[in-house]
């Protein structure tokens, strides 16, 4: 299994040194809506489609994931760093790329 791997660089995370990121503003399991990617892999397996599984922060701040093996959304991803782009997750924890 081949993966791609992207991040924020550590430069431009905005943490306080006492508290780690899901401290700060907490995880959303359930979230739905707009929201900004963090980090993003994209997982390549013998057979089956490419997928894509994204770390998100949402509007206020809370951490959440969404994934797809849509393959225009897959080669966004292997394509350019999404880093920081917007996305819209679904209520089925699928995701779209937002409207620019």
């Amino acid at each position: 299994m081949a993966v791609v791997r992207r991040s924020v660089p550590s430069a431009t995370r905005i943490w306080p040194k006492s508290c780690g990121p899901c401290r700060q503003g907490g995880v959303s399991l359930d979230h739905v809506g707009p929201a900004r990617i963090e980090s993003y892999t994209v997982a390549h397996d013998r057979g089956a489609a490419p997928r894509a599984i994204v770390a998100l922060r949402t509007e206020d701040d809370r951490r959440s994931w969404a994934a797809s093996d849509e393959p225009e959304l897959v080669g966004w991803l292997e394509g350019e760093d999404a880093c920081g782009e917007r996305v819209r997750v679904r209520e089925d924890r699928s995701f779209s790329a937002a409207p620019r």
